[in-house]
């Protein structure tokens, strides 16, 4: 299936394109560029969510293509949400004089009172069926005291994210997917109705085991239709999003376990699938 990326930021671009590729190398991504659309879509809404779909809906009616949209704002305590989701628009000049700005009027805050958070949105709509799907993520973090300019952009030079106890224009690409971006695809691929009928996989997402060793054919969803992302002991027993199966052990367990109840036959390759399971990202420790 295709997919348009509605955005004319190449660091956006880089980024879900590394994305798909590890989550659903199957999708096939599409850029403004490649259709010669060149429109900036005015971002006026009065929050995240309201702009990313008004993106997204945008480039979808013009090229009658499911598109995929996002927006982010930083949002500090103590300039009472500022920048927030005006981040472009808030003060004039180059990104640099931005985030400078924001050093110099937080220059007596103190340590403790330097916390901030990243927000990001992301929306992707279908013309066809002319609805939405949102998803919303934040990131908690402080304002650091001097900015260290690095791989990322915007505000990154001073903004130190709690969760990986660095600046985030210090973070890797893996780390900066991980930020917000690569878990909304995956909550996409994952939960989309109209995603999970188009991409076909292989293998079970969560466990490993072959697709087509499960005589179910993948998990069934609440109307009718099919995971192809999940085999059905996987789907069913929600193995991938249960809480109490957080580490690849626990994982290659409940799949050994849910393999052989499918029959004896297939039990006895339980083992061999079980073993070569990778260490998915949710497990790393940062």
């Amino acid at each position: 299936m295709k997919l348009l990326i509605g955005t004319n930021n190449e660091n956006k671009l880089r980024q879900f394109r590394r994305i798909f590729v590890r989550l659903a190398p199957d999708i096939e991504l599409l850029t403004l560029a490649d259709f010669g659309v060149t429109d900036d879509v005015e971002e006026d809404g009065s929050d995240l969510l309201t702009n990313a779909k008004k993106k997204a809906k945008f480039y979808g009616e013009k090229s009658g293509l499911i598109s995929l949209a996002d927006d982010t704002g930083l949002f500090i305590d103590a300039l009472d949400g500022e920048p927030g989701v005006h981040a472009k628009r808030w003060h004039e000049g180059t990104e640099e004089e931005r985030y400078m700005k924001i050093l110099e009027r937080m220059k007596d805050v103190p340590d403790g009172k330097r916390t901030c958070r990243y927000t990001g949105v992301i929306a992707v709509y279908d013309p066809a069926r002319k609805d939405f799907w949102t998803y919303e993520n934040k990131l908690e973090g402080r304002i650091a005291s001097d900015a260290l300019p690095g791989s990322g952009f915007g505000y990154d030079p001073i903004v130190i994210i709690d969760k990986f106890g660095k600046y985030y224009s210090q973070l890797t690409d893996e780390e900066r997917e991980a930020a917000y971006r690569g878990p909304g695809v995956e909550e996409l691929i994952t939960n989309s109705t109209y995603f999970m009928e188009q991409t076909t996989y292989k293998n079970c997402q969560s466990c490993g085991m072959p697709m087509k060793m499960d005589p179910a054919g993948g998990g069934t969803n609440a109307d009718g239709s099919k995971s192809t992302m999940y085999c059905s002991y996987c789907y069913q027993n929600g193995a991938f999003l249960s809480p109490e199966i957080d580490t690849p052990e626990k994982m290659q367990a409940f799949s050994k376990g849910k393999i052989k109840e499918m029959s004896p036959f297939m039990g006895l390759f339980a083992g061999l699938l079980v073993k070569g399971i990778p260490k998915l990202e949710r497990w790393k420790k940062s």
